[in-house]
């Protein structure tokens, strides 16, 4: 009997860890005012709390999403999106002193927050790169 407990101990731990959603490979832009606005954070917020996250090039380009791993895509699902300024740190951080303030925002703080931005996205399998265009 517990040879059998154990098999099926062993049978939904390994069931329960291939159970997990396949992440998408996201890319796109992101624009302000009909020019490409680079160097900021883009973070998308699932309903479930689930979040995928990337900065922008200078060109104002993502080429991935992070969820759990660098550049690892997206779960699927519908998602609220907010845009911040990138901050920098130093390259070894020790006290507080070594990060910097994030540079003044290239737009309205409402798009600070996935609340208030009013962007929003669908993350699917097959889906074509973002066009993330913020508007007053």
């Amino acid at each position: 009997m517990s040879g059998r407990f154990g098999k099926l101990l062993v049978l939904l731990a390994v069931l329960g860890g291939c159970g997990g959603e396949a992440k998408v490979p996201v890319s796109g832009t992101v624009k302000y005012k009909d020019q490409p606005l680079g160097e900021v954070n883009i973070v998308l917020i699932r309903a479930d709390g689930k979040t995928a996250t990337a900065t922008t090039d200078s060109s104002g380009a993502f080429a991935g999403l992070t969820t759990d791993a660098p550049q690892d895509g997206a779960l699927p699902g519908e998602y609220k999106v907010a845009i911040t300024p990138v901050s920098t740190i130093t390259s070894d951080p020790t006290s507080a002193s070594d990060y910097s303030a994030p540079k003044p925002s290239k737009f309205p703080p409402k798009f600070m927050s996935a609340e208030s931005s009013g962007l929003q996205v669908k993350v699917e399998p097959g889906m074509q790169p973002l066009e993330l265009t913020l508007k007053e």
